[in-house]
């Protein structure tokens, strides 16, 4: 959320626009279409930041795995030792 938040308020700050709600507030009826605008290229903007980290701490997550799991046969049998009928 904090870093939506901010990335929000970096992308509409750059516009220098008042009158636009913040990050999570509803807008207000008869706001202005560019200003509806801008709001929206801000949210869409924080939401790709989000996306972003999360795709890159997958990232880093399979990476971790690649090289901290030894690749060796696992002591247990992965398949049900008796089939079932």
């Amino acid at each position: 959320g904090s870093l939506a938040a901010w990335v929000y308020a970096a992308v509409l700050n750059s516009g220098a626009a008042s009158g636009i709600p913040g990050f999570g507030e509803p807008a207000p009826a008869g706001l202005a279409p560019d200003l509806d605008a801008a709001r929206l290229a801000a949210s869409d903007a924080a939401f790709a930041a989000v996306a972003l980290a999360t795709a890159l701490l997958c990232l880093l997550s399979a990476i971790v795995a690649w090289t901290t799991v030894s690749g060796e046969r696992l002591p247990w049998s992965r398949v049900s030792e008796t089939p079932q009928s």
